[in-house]
Order: structure tokens, then C-alpha cells, then sequence
């Protein structure tokens, strides 16, 4: 059996929240298919880690203060086929040393601009400029059709009369929401009189004080709080409106074709909001800063209130994405695993 182990980090880390650990956990979901196992190997941070092992993948904990040597240790000790790293920065020196072991390398990246050693590479970011990088890379996969999504998105899409008016509007502000934005968000809508009902998505690795202790918003009959909700997909083709923060979730909601009004939440996702809003897949708040969000945020969403700004964005974002990225991003691990069964790879 091919073993497969997945290097990533998912909590209350700002600019990395949970988006990452959702990529690794649909690919491991995946790669079942291929009859592949899985497993995590994370820093610690209790939320991400007790939310990939509720998912029944084994999670091995990495110390906070773990060397590179104690990394590459801990690697071996799982004895893995491939290692698929998901980090902000993939540590060079530790791909080289696994490759020379025989061991495949694959990266999920969004950034671009880096100095990498993998076997594969995969960046599934609209954005073309973020597609340049230097190093020792086998195959790479990139553009919208590798972005990786969950099977919850596999043919969904958005039904709701985008001609009528605005009443069901969805917050989601990603896995943890480390900035505090949900409330912010809430308040505005409620306090503006904006939507008849509005759910808000209390992420798996959101700070109590996020929500919980924020019940200003609560005490108005039209909002709601759901938290850990187990399919995203169903509470998104439900909604007139979705107000997102701007990381994975916004591939999620071109590929249903939703309508929405994007809020970046790290310097990196400006920039995939701006590139969705060029291409008339969303609105969006014009930088990560609080200030900024309460700025704009109320007309943007009017804004997108107009029923012919809304059927724009939905046709647009189904144009741009298609969803089938995760099968062709498995599909290319187990190809590449094939390659080397001469060599006795992934055999018991």
C-alpha cells in the first residue's frame, strides 16, 4: 500500500488559518480511491490537529520548537512514499534529503516566487504571475483546473433566481478566522438592514472570543450561527449572497457559481480577490485591514444586490473553474507512483 504523508499547519495561524489542512484532507480523501494511506505530520496546534484526526487520518504532533533535523526525523520515522508539503515555506534542504531516500516530493503552493526541489508541483491560483519559480521541479500542474476542492463541490451548483431579491445571505470567514472578522461582518449587515436571513459559519479552529463571546449579532431573530458545519457546498447553493473571506472558499464559490462579495483576510489574498473581480467572479473589500472592511464592506454588498451584477458573477465564476482539480492533482501523484513500481515503490 502506497503510503502517503501530508507536511501541513492549520489552526489559529494567521495567513495560514485552515485552507491548507482542507486541501491536504480532500487530496488524502482522494487518493483512497488509488488505495493509497494517509497521514498528517503538523505543528502543534490543537484545533488543526483534533480536526484532521475527527476526519480519522493519523495526525503526529511536531513540536513548535522542532529543528529541521528533528522534521526530516520525524518523516522518516513514518517511513512515507510521498511526502505532499502544504506550507507558506517549504523547507528546500528537507525535500532534497527525501528525494535522495527515494521518496516523492510534491508541493501544493499559491505564491509563486520561490526557489523549490519537488517531483511535483501543483498551484492552482488564477493568478498567472504567481505561476514563476526556480529550482529543480519535475511536473508542474497549474492554473484553476489543478486548484483542489473538496468532493462536497463535485457538481454543485448554485440554483437560486439571481433576479429576485437578496434574502438569504451566507458569512463565511474561513476555517478559523484568526483577524476577528466575522463580527464585523455581521454587525454591518445587521445593522444596515441588509439580507432577511443571514447564517454565519463559525469555522473548526475559530478563537471562542471570534463568536462566541461576541453575541451582539445573535440577539437579532434573523441571524443564525452554525459551526462545524459538516458540507459547506449545501449552506453556499442556498444563498442570494455570500459574504467570504478570500482564500480557498472563494475557488468554492465560482465553481458553485455564487454571488459574492469578497473580504481578504491576509496580504496574499488581495490579490486573488482582485483577480476574481476582474474577471466579474466577485466584489470585493480592497485590502486585509479592519478599517478598510467596515469602510466598504455595506456597498460593496449593495452593489452586488443588483440582480444583473449577481447573474454576472455566477456565470463568471463557473467559466474560470471547472472543480475537477483534485481528481487530476491524484491522479498525477498515483501516475507518478506507477512510474517507479519498477523500483518496488509503494509496495508492502
Amino acid at each position: 500500500m502506497t503510503r502517503i504523508l501530508f507536511r501541513v499547519d492549520a489552526g489559529q495561524i494567521l495567513h495560514v488559518a485552515m485552507g491548507h489542512a482542507f486541501r491536504c484532507l480532500a487530496l488524502a480523501e482522494e487518493m483512497k480511491f488509488y488505495g493509497a494511506e494517509s497521514l498528517f505530520l503538523m505543528r502543534e496546534e490543537q484545533a488543526g490537529n483534533d480536526f484532521i484526526r475527527r476526519r480519522d487520518f493519523q495526525v503526529t504532533v511536531l513540536s513548535e520548537s522542532a529543528s529541521a533535523h528533528e522534521e526530516l526525523a520525524a518523516m522518516q520515522a513514518l517511513k512515507p512514499d510521498v511526502v505532499v508539503f502544504d506550507l507558506l515555506q517549504t523547507p528546500e534542504g528537507i525535500t532534497q534529503q527525501l528525494q535522495q531516500m527515494g521518496v516523492i516530493v510534491v508541493i501544493l503552493d499559491d505564491l509563486g516566487q520561490k526557489t523549490l526541489r519537488a517531483d511535483l508541483l501543483v498551484n492552482g491560483s488564477l493568478i498567472q504571475s504567481n505561476h514563476v519559480y526556480a529550482g529543480e521541479i519535475g511536473r508542474q500542474l497549474l492554473g484553476p483546473r489543478y486548484a483542489i476542492l473538496g468532493s462536497d463541490f463535485d457538481k454543485k451548483r448554485n440554483s437560486r433566481a439571481k433576479t429576485g431579491p437578496v434574502k438569504e445571505i451566507l458569512v463565511t470567514m474561513g476555517g478559523a478566522d484568526p483577524r476577528g472578522f466575522t463580527p464585523i461582518v455581521a454587525n454591518s449587515l445587521v445593522e444596515n438592514g441588509i439580507g432577511e436571513h443571514i447564517t454565519v459559519v463559525q469555522g473548526p479552529a475559530f478563537a471562542k472570543a471570534t463568536v462566541v463571546e461576541n453575541a451582539h449579532f445573535r440577539m437579532k431573530t434573523q441571524v443564525r450561527v452554525q459551526e462545524n458545519v459538516p458540507d459547506l457546498s449545501i449552506l453556499m447553493v442556498a444563498a442570494d449572497l455570500v459574504v467570504s473571506a478570500a482564500g480557498r472558499t472563494a475557488y468554492e464559490l465560482a465553481v458553485t457559481g455564487t454571488p459574492c462579495v469578497l473580504v481578504p483576510t491576509a496580504a496574499h489574498e488581495v490579490d486573488v480577490a482582485e483577480a476574481l473581480v476582474a474577471v466579474g467572479a466577485a466584489q470585493a473589500v480592497s485590502s486585509a485591514e479592519e478599517d478598510c472592511l467596515r469602510r466598504e464592506l455595506v456597498g460593496l454588498v449593495a452593489t452586488a444586490c443588483d440582480p444583473n451584477i449577481r447573474i454576472g458573477m455566477a456565470k463568471a465564476g463557473r467559466r474560470f473553474i471547472d472543480g475537477g482539480g483534485r481528481q487530476r492533482v491524484a491522479k498525477a501523484i498515483n501516475d507518478l507512483g506507477r512510474s517507479r513500481a519498477r523500483n518496488g515503490w509503494g509496495k508492502d
